[in-house]
């Protein structure tokens, strides 16, 4: 996927979940998704999302017990 591509599958995605909510979200492709996800690690937000999603499972799992 060229960088024109990935930032279109992006825009495409998040015109779908604007335009439509939740329903635009069930819309977007797999593609799209990837898209996204590779957008969040290449501008470095990758391993903060990791590191919050961690730690917020610890926090839950604490909760329930």
């Amino acid at each position: 996927m060229t960088e024109t591509e990935m930032l279109a599958h992006c825009g495409r995605a998040l015109r779908k979940i604007d335009q439509r909510g939740p329903r635009g979200v069930e819309m977007v492709t797999l593609d799209e998704i990837t898209a996204l996800a590779v957008l969040v690690d290449l501008t470095g937000a990758g391993p903060l999302c990791i590191e919050t999603a961690i730690a917020v499972d610890r926090l839950n799992e604490q909760e329930g017990t």
